[in-house]
């Protein structure tokens, strides 16, 4: 019980605590959105580019060279 009564004030502190929101948080949440953009990015890039190179023939090369 006297352990209980002294752990009580730490325990509302900590939950204080828990809920803030700190620096660290919103800027893993900036990471974790380019980071997701970034590879969209290098995705569609890559789709386009093997699109691309299915629809191109590749050049004819001289016989005489």
């Amino acid at each position: 019980m006297l352990l209980s009564r002294k752990l009580r004030p730490l325990e509302g502190r900590l939950a204080e605590l828990e809920d803030r929101l700190w620096l660290r948080d919103i800027l893993g949440g900036l990471g974790y959105m380019i980071g997701l953009t970034g590879v969209v990015a290098w995705a569609s890039v890559w789709r386009a580019r093997k699109k691309e190179s299915l629809t191109t023939t590749p050049l004819l090369r001289d016989e005489g060279e």
